[in-house]
């Protein structure tokens, strides 16, 4: 403030993130700083109003902000703005919006300040708004920044890596820059401070994390490059691909954008655009924000396309019915379709609009045959492990993500490296597991197995005429087809086993090999614990082992050692009328085995 002499000059970067649900991917990696000074704006009249697109903006960003991790105190201001376009009384928004706040501020323990700040347009009130804001954010950088102690060195880091920044702009080159280059314009520069950040990693180290905290770099455990001004090149990069502008945007086909269209849209941005944007997909890549198709597929032919699984569609029953279950699984109407289903669900019922582009992206790293872009979608997507099919779906409104998986048998269930260790749900359930503990270490999930009987999932018993792009007939229309309305049957809860990463020991590529999957247990098996015995949506009392009694996947145990001794019966429906019982990963030939 210009009127207080003794105040600290604070520099501030004002940034204008978009609300596209496709640029939500890319804020998570440029909000997690603890950092970062967030203002929230909700416009009045949404308060009062809940059809308004802007009702619960306050709350949902509040939930995004805490998914990304650990935040300093008063990092997050709310602000009411376009108190001049209120539809409603005035007096009726008002009140409206001070409820929010105080429920809000109640729930997050302080931190949001004693109200919410006003944004008055007017020309009578422009000023008085503007000297408002200026004292909101000096406190909340105060707050902030309270107990910082930043080296010289380090201002003197990020004078230099602007003037880096600068000389790539003017030479219209890639904003990235490696270690090495970054210490040898450190040492060109020979400033007494910068002398030891060239033979300490640690203190380079400290400097790079001191970048990333005032905006001027990103660097990510995936790159062995910084990213120089991430947040502008972001939003550049993204902005040709999503427009809501009426200005047309480079080619997009179901997610799916070709290199030359790249190189078309952008080409006004580089010296040499063919062979720098290669390089700057290849960062993208990286980020897993998006992923070749021949890497995805492996097949060649995907060679230069590209797929952001943010653009995608929502998938809908019609389509979904064309590619799961796979037409093994309902060959003939007396199939006897074996389902399993596992959850998770965020404990604090929000989920980030990333998670699931992010698991898209990572699908590619699963052996060949099973992924095909064709089966992908925004929300959900189907893998094929033979004549096994796996659908993952999430719903950010339920804050869950599912994975269901049908064969037409029990040892269809069990494939590649797997058979004899885990199915192909406890499987994908453990690498989803792992990645959102790696991912998102702040938000609790809570797991359970989904009811086995196909119409819980809004598939018809049986059906079908075996043509894999025929919609699967029945009941699809009337239940919604692969939409779960069954029960939830908890689970104990599982922790991500520490230290361990499926990228380094082979989970991905091979099924069930490299690590010890975590043991899953029904909570109805634990001591003083409540959980269903019987689904609300078929009735059935749910059996989930696949391996009763010696490995048949038979419903009953008995069934199982009845054939065993050579006995002819008949099977009863797969995944219905048996007990539920304890669940052990390891357990011999006469103990019930999980999924």
């Amino acid at each position: 403030d210009a009127a207080d002499a003794t105040a600290a000059a604070r520099e501030c970067a004002l940034v204008d993130f978009a609300g596209q649900m496709e640029y939500l991917v890319t804020h998570q990696l440029l909000l997690a700083s603890m950092h970062t000074l967030c203002l929230v704006i909700q416009p009045l009249g949404s308060f009062a109003q809940p059809s308004s697109r802007h009702h619960g903006s306050w709350r949902y960003w509040l939930s995004f902000l805490r998914a990304l991790g650990e935040r300093r105190t008063a990092s997050v201001i709310l602000a009411a703005s376009q108190l001049d376009r209120v539809e409603t009384e005035l007096a009726v928004a008002e009140a409206a919006a001070a409820a929010e706040f105080d429920a809000l501020k109640e729930a997050a323990g302080g931190g949001l300040g004693a109200e919410a700040l006003r944004l008055d347009y007017r020309s009578a009130a422009i000023d008085a708004t503007l000297r408002e804001v200026r004292r909101r954010l000096g406190e909340a950088a105060e707050a902030v920044s309270s107990d910082w102690w930043v080296p010289a060195s380090y201002e003197r880091l990020a004078d230099v890596v602007r003037a880096l920044r600068a000389r790539k702009e003017r030479e219209r080159s890639l904003p990235i820059v490696t270690r090495e280059e970054l210490r040898s314009a450190v040492e060109l520069d020979g400033h007494a401070s910068l002398c030891r950040l060239c033979t300490d990693p640690l203190l380079m180290q400290r400097a790079i994390d001191y970048l990333e905290a005032v905006g001027d770099a990103m660097s990510d455990r995936r790159l062995d490059v910084l990213l120089l001004d991430p947040v502008g090149w972001f939003a550049a990069f993204l902005a040709h691909f999503v427009r809501d502008d009426g200005n047309p945007c480079a080619d997009v086909v179901r997610g799916v954008v070709a290199l030359p269209d790249v190189v078309a849209a952008l080409q006004h941005g580089y010296s040499a655009p063919e062979a720098q944007l290669t390089e700057v997909m290849s960062l993208v890549c990286s980020l897993e924000l998006c992923v070749e198709l021949s890497r995805l597929e492996k097949d060649a032919a995907g060679c230069g396309r590209f797929l952001f699984p943010c653009l995608l569609p929502l998938v809908s029953a019609p389509e979904l019915a064309c590619h799961w279950p796979a037409a093994e699984a309902t060959a003939t109407p007396t199939a006897a379709l074996v389902m399993r289903g596992h959850r998770f669900r965020a404990r604090d019922r929000f989920l980030p609009p990333g998670v699931f582009p992010m698991l898209v992206a990572r699908l590619a790293r699963l052996p060949a045959g099973s992924v095909s872009a064709t089966r992908l979608w925004r929300d959900a997507a189907v893998v094929r492990f033979r004549a096994a099919s796996a659908l993952l779906r999430v719903d950010l409104a339920a804050a869950t993500l599912d994975i269901v998986v049908a064969a037409p048998n029990d040892a269809s269930h069990f494939v590649g490296a797997a058979k004899g260790q885990a199915s192909a749900v406890r499987w994908l359930a453990h690498l989803v597991r792992q990645m959102l503990a790696r991912g998102y270490p702040s938000i609790t999930f809570d797991e359970a197995w989904l009811c086995p009987t196909p119409s819980c999932h809004g598939v018809p018993y049986g059906g079908g005429d075996g043509d894999e792009g025929a919609p699967v007939a029945g009941a699809a229309a009337d239940r919604g087809f692969g939409a779960y309305c069954g029960t939830e049957f908890p689970l104990e809860p599982t922790a991500a086993k520490p230290g361990h990463a499926c990228e380094h020991e082979g989970c991905w590529n091979f099924l069930g090999t490299g690590h010890r999957l975590e043991p899953l247990q029904l909570r109805a098996a634990a001591a003083g614990a409540e959980a269903p015995a019987v689904c609300a949506s078929c009735g059935q009392q749910p059996y989930f082992p696949l391996r009763a009694g010696g490995g048949f996947g038979w419903a009953a145990k008995e069934d199982a050692e009845l054939l065993r001794g050579g006995m002819s019966v008949a099977q009863p429906r797969v995944g219905i009328e048996c007990k539920v019982g304890e669940l052990h990963e390891d357990g011999g030939r006469d103990r019930k085995q999980g999924n």
